[in-house]
């Protein structure tokens, strides 16, 4: 007869350990930095699925430029015991025993899975009639089976920005899933007894670059709410030669940011402003993004701010992805003038002009020969409302 028993564990421990270096160099040339957290975290028995938890990282100490992650689980069959109770005959027993682990969340494409398997075989006599010893009895004890290792890196800015926070206590979550058994062959007419636990090694890990290879040149900054519907985000620069630029970023959760604009730097050390307009009532949470020609970045801290639905027109691009052509569709008649910004991604103005929507027919605002990721800004000049959105030329 087949029999399969779920895996009952009676500690599994997750440790977060810091064994892994990187190579990767910093601005100035130094080697990045390697921040590792160690804690434990107990399953209770017989869980299988459950949230683990890893702190973000704080911008103010510096910039990231990987992260690290890998597992490996081992089992411990602490007793596996079989008894023949076969007064006439021999019995042969083949035990599998298996336990797949599977770790999904950011910066993991997929899952990350872990996994091992050991097989025991037992002959055993007919039943001398004597418990627990003998040619009929035959057990394992304290046999430590460790799975394969599996890790992942990732490096590219736009997957480390979802691992920087300013919010005290923010953290980044993962799901943890334990499939796992022992799969035996016998007769009915034995005893077993099985007793297991397991445990998972996590290597939790950031490589960063210290605050001083890298200046933040934006002091002071701030969000404010200057209407119902509209922020103003503000920052002073005390900006140098080196080649960046700024790049106001907005979110909904304060986890998941997306470009608001893209501001080039001011040698004068300028005054910057950037408003913003909400699209639905909500809470609001900005940063600031010094972007540095090489790829490295710099984050400011996180302001929040409670706002109201903007009644500004919805409009589109027709067509988007364009081969070239700009046009623009709007949902609604607007009598005020607009103004129509078009910018690249180093936040430089490609087209400014001004128009007025008298009808609801596609208007042509201009033309882009090169090939990329622009933004387009639409701002009623009555009101200074205005929305953003992007617009991809192939």
């Amino acid at each position: 007869m087949k029999r399969f028993f779920n895996l009952w564990f009676t500690c599994l421990v997750i440790c977060l350990l810091g064994n892994s270096t990187s190579n990767a160099q910093c601005a100035d040339g130094s080697t990045t930095n390697n921040v590792a957290y160690d804690t434990t975290i107990s399953f209770p028995s017989g869980v299988t699925n459950m949230q683990v938890k890893f702190p973000k990282f704080n911008p103010e100490n510096g910039m990231l430029t990987c992260m690290r992650m890998c597992i490996t689980i081992g089992g411990i069959i602490d007793t596996l015991a079989f008894e023949n109770r076969d007064i006439s005959s021999a019995q042969n027993f083949n035990v599998s025993f298996a336990r797949n682990d599977l770790l999904m969340g950011p910066g993991i494409t997929g899952v990350l899975l872990s996994n091992f398997n050991r097989d025991y075989s037992f002959n055993l006599a007919p039943d001398d009639g004597v418990p627990k010893s003998g040619p009929d009895f035959a057990q394992v004890t304290k046999d430590t089976i460790f799975g394969t290792l599996s890790c992942t890196m990732i490096s590219t800015e736009s997957d480390l920005n979802q691992f920087y926070s300013g919010l005290p206590n923010d953290s980044v979550s993962y799901n943890y899933m334990i499939n796992g058994g022992i799969t035996f062959s016998s007769s009915p007419n034995v005893n077993m007894t099985m007793l297991t636990s397991g445990f998972v090694r996590i290597a939790f890990q950031y490589c960063t670059c210290p605050s001083a290879s890298l200046p933040f040149n934006a002091k002071y900054f701030n969000a404010k709410k200057t209407a119902a519907a509209k922020a103003q985000l503000s920052w002073t620069g005390f900006d140098d030669n080196s080649d960046y630029y700024y790049e106001a970023e907005v979110s909904t959760n304060g986890r998941d940011f997306t470009t608001l604009e893209k501001v080039p730097k001011n040698q004068s050390n300028a005054n910057y402003q950037v408003p913003f307009t909400a699209a639905q009532g909500g809470t609001y949470y900005f940063r600031l993004k010094q972007v540095y020609a090489n790829g490295y970045v710099r984050f400011s801290q996180i302001r929040q701010v409670d706002l109201e639905k903007s009644t500004f027109t919805k409009f589109s691009f027709l067509p988007n992805p364009s081969s070239g052509n700009i046009g623009i569709k709007f949902a609604t008649i607007m009598t005020a003038p607009l103004q129509i910004i078009v910018y690249n991604v180093q936040g430089q103005t490609l087209i400014n002009k001004k128009l007025k929507v008298n009808d609801l027919s596609y208007l042509q605002v201009g033309s882009l020969s090169q090939p990329g990721v622009y933004w387009v800004k639409v701002i009623d000049e009555q009101t200074g409302e205005f929305g953003v959105q992007q617009l991809i030329i192939k």
